[in-house]
């Protein structure tokens, strides 16, 4: 997503602040606050449009029986 003119401004004060920040268990807070936020993206956003498109195909082709058990996939690649 593209940031505004004006979530730029506040990125650029945000950092400016945080470089200001003489307490660690402030800063450790601001860090736990960025991993919460950063461990709940979803893997699916992350995926180009291709790779949506395929895994759309798959999902499909498994509703219409056409899919290969995991089981069997595995066995071929021992082979």
């Amino acid at each position: 997503m593209k940031l505004t003119t004006q979530d730029e401004k506040l990125r650029s004060e945000l950092v400016e602040r945080l470089q200001m920040i003489e307490r660690p268990d402030l800063l450790q807070e601001v860090r736990a606050i960025l991993d919460k936020y950063e461990s709940k993206k979803d893997f699916w956003d992350e995926l180009t449009p291709k790779q949506q498109a395929m895994v759309r195909k798959g999902m499909a082709e498994l509703k219409d029986g056409k899919g290969i058990p995991a089981e069997e996939v595995m066995r071929k690649l021992k082979k």
